[in-house]
């Protein structure tokens, strides 16, 4: 009885679904052939008004029937039809809201009845392709997580079906639509964060290929360029590969090299070290020099947020150690970012003591506020249980590595290090060298106590 009711359950419901695609056929025939349009003016107002709105329904209708085995092959045709004669806006519209509301469980056939209305034709200003990414690059960050998967998926395949041709017409609306991506990944979910880098790195691969790869290796193991400063054995990126990001896409990326968040900074270093620097050289940094000094010495670092403090350390070690004598040690910013971070870490270690900084440091196990003979702790951090893992992307004959989340107090300890490793590499004759009574030869003790 039981195989007999799931027979008869599975039997009407494709009988519902062709009596429902029936009905939206005979609407879109309505809907192409004009009928039912009135002489008035108001009228004829409302009438285009509604008629957009249903042939949304009916786009959405075609693309979810395009999701069913029994009606699939009937609807693809329709839907091919059908989007030919709308407006290339609405059909756009259509689309994203039908990624909105797809179950999770059908998001690959969704996936592929989104393939079948894609502008196959080598055309980068395809008017409905335009449209249909600029709606999936907001549902990037405006939707829920799952529909934020099936709009990557999606924009993904749109990439892999155009070439890079078109892609690179697109350019800035793909990198900001990844990066936010990796912003609005929830925290809650734990492979939010894996999916969000591993689309952000896909974007860029298929923006200006992979630079890393190595016929040779299909092994490559890539880490962050900021834990790779004592390490020598990272594969060199070539220069024939793919093509360059344009100045604006380096701006963007610079932009968030200082973000307070994780992975928006991995990212971002990433991009930097394996997709500006081997086409384009220290040149293209040197020409957002000034772009680049605003964003890191614009703000005094004891008044910003724990974050963000880590987020502007970083910068400077990263560009330090990709880009030797980027700033020099003479230059009197650096000297002055250099000194008041050496400053706050002596306060919080307890070996100077200045009232107006004993509330904004924090030590070396990561807690705020001045030494106390009293505080006993041992350095644990409870929270760091919801922080997130280290994370293992596999792309284009390479292991990518993105570092595991650490408490902010001890990220900030362990950035300051490594700035100052950068720093005395990057500049050794001129830092040890300098004579006692400079600026340099002053904080030289600091530095290397630390």
């Amino acid at each position: 009885f039981e195989a007999y009711s799931l027979d008869v359950m599975s039997k009407t419901k494709s009988s519902q679904a062709s009596a429902a695609l029936n009905v939206i056929y005979a609407v879109s025939k309505q809907i192409i052939e004009g009928k039912g349009k009135s002489s008035g003016e108001n009228e004829l107002s409302f009438s285009v008004s509604l008629t957009r709105v249903a042939q949304k329904k009916v786009f959405e209708g075609l693309l979810f029937a395009a999701c069913i085995d029994d009606t699939k092959e009937g609807a693809v045709q329709k839907l091919k039809t059908f989007k030919s004669c709308v407006r290339a806006d609405v059909a756009a519209d259509a689309s994203s809201e039908f990624l909105c509301k797809v179950p999770d469980s059908k998001a690959d056939r969704a996936l592929s009845a989104m393939t079948e209305i894609f502008d196959k034709a080598d055309n980068a200003t395809s008017n409905f392709n335009s449209l249909l990414l600029r709606s999936l690059c907001g549902c990037c960050s405006t939707h829920s997580w799952g529909k934020q998967i099936a709009a990557m998926k999606v924009l993904v395949s749109l990439m892999e079906t155009h070439g890079m041709k078109w892609c690179r017409y697109h350019e800035n609306d793909l990198v900001i639509a990844a990066y936010l991506s990796v912003k609005t990944a929830p925290r809650e979910i734990s492979l939010a964060a894996a999916k969000a880098s591993e689309f952000f790195l896909r974007v860029c691969v298929l923006l200006y290929g992979a630079k890393w790869a190595n016929k040779d290796d299909s092994d490559r193991k890539i880490l962050d360029p900021l834990c790779t400063i004592n390490e020598g054995n990272q594969p060199k990126a070539e220069t024939d590969l793919g093509d360059t990001p344009g100045e604006e896409t380096i701006r963007i990326v610079l932009q968030e090299l200082v973000s307070p968040n994780q992975l928006v900074k991995f990212c971002s270093r990433f991009f930097i070290k394996h997709f500006v620097l081997p086409s384009r050289g220290a040149s293209a940094l040197s020409d957002q020099a000034s772009t680049i000094r605003r964003l890191l010495f614009s703000r005094h670092l004891r008044l910003l947020p724990l974050t963000h403090q880590v987020g502007l350390i970083e910068a400077l070690a990263f560009l330090l150690s990709e880009v030797p004598g980027f700033f020099p040690l003479s230059d009197q910013h650096m000297l002055n970012f250099l000194s008041e971070l050496l400053k706050m870490c002596s306060v919080a270690d307890g070996e100077m003591v200045d009232k107006a900084l004993s509330g904004c440091v924090v030590d070396k196990n990561g807690y705020a506020g001045p030494p106390s003979a009293d505080r006993n702790i041992f350095p644990t951090h409870a929270f760091a249980l919801f922080f997130r893992r280290k994370i293992v992307l596999r792309m284009a004959r390479a292991k990518i590595v993105v570092p595991e989340e650490l408490p902010p107090g001890v990220q900030l300890r362990v950035a300051s290090i490594t700035l100052i490793h950068s720093v005395v590499s990057g500049c050794s004759n001129v830092f040890f060298d300098a004579e006692p009574s400079t600026s340099i030869g002053n904080i030289r003790p600091h530095m290397i106590s630390l």
